[in-house]
C-alpha cells in the first residue's frame, strides 16, 4: 500500500494522475458537453460526478493524516527510494504533488472544447497546456476544484508546521 501511494505521490507531483495507483471508482456516467453549433463547451452538470470524491477528500482529518505520514515516513522515505529519487526528499514530493494542485486555475465558464476523433481537448491552449492532474480539476468544476485546493492547502500548511 505504501509503494502504491508513494508511486501515486511521484506521479501528482509531477502533475501526472496514475489511475490505477488510486484505486478509486471512476465517476459515474460519461463526460457530458454541450453542443452550440460548431462551439462545444463542459456540460456544468458534469461536474456532479465528482462529488463523491471530493466528499471522501474532505472527510478525512488533515491532523490524521500528517501525523500518519510522519508515523511512516520512514516507510515511505523506503518506498519513495526505491523509485530511484533520494529518499530524504519525500516530504519535497508531497508538498509538489498539493502545489500542482494549488496550481489549478479557474477558467471562465463555459469551458470550451475542440472534438479530435472521440477525444476533446481544451480549445484555449493555455488549458490545454495544463499538467494532466490540472487539466483533471478543470474538469471537476470550478467548485469541486476549489473545495480539493482548500483541502490541499490545510494538509500543505499542517505538513510544514
Amino acid at each position: 500500500i505504501l509503494r502504491r501511494g508513494t508511486t501515486l505521490v511521484d506521479g501528482l507531483s509531477r502533475g501526472i494522475v496514475l489511475r490505477k495507483m488510486l484505486n478509486a471508482p471512476a465517476p459515474e456516467g460519461k463526460f457530458a458537453v454541450l453542443k452550440d453549433g460548431a462551439k462545444i463547451s463542459i456540460d456544468s452538470a458534469n461536474y456532479q460526478r465528482y462529488n463523491y470524491l471530493v466528499e471522501t477528500l474532505e472527510a478525512l482529518d488533515t491532523d490524521s493524516i500528517v501525523g500518519l505520514f510522519h508515523f511512516l515516513r520512514p516507510l515511505l522515505e523506503q518506498a519513495y527510494g526505491e523509485l530511484g529519487y533520494p529518499p530524504e526528499k519525500v516530504d519535497k514530493a508531497f508538498i509538489a504533488a498539493l502545489d500542482q494542485i494549488l496550481a489549478a486555475p479557474f477558467p471562465l465558464q463555459p469551458v470550451y472544447l475542440t472534438q479530435e476523433s472521440v477525444n476533446y481537448k481544451f480549445a484555449d491552449p493555455s488549458l490545454e497546456a495544463l499538467s494532466p492532474l490540472q487539466k483533471q480539476l478543470v474538469r471537476m468544476g470550478p467548485t469541486n476544484t476549489k473545495r480539493v485546493q482548500d483541502k490541499a492547502k490545510e494538509i500543505r500548511e499542517a505538513l510544514l508546521k
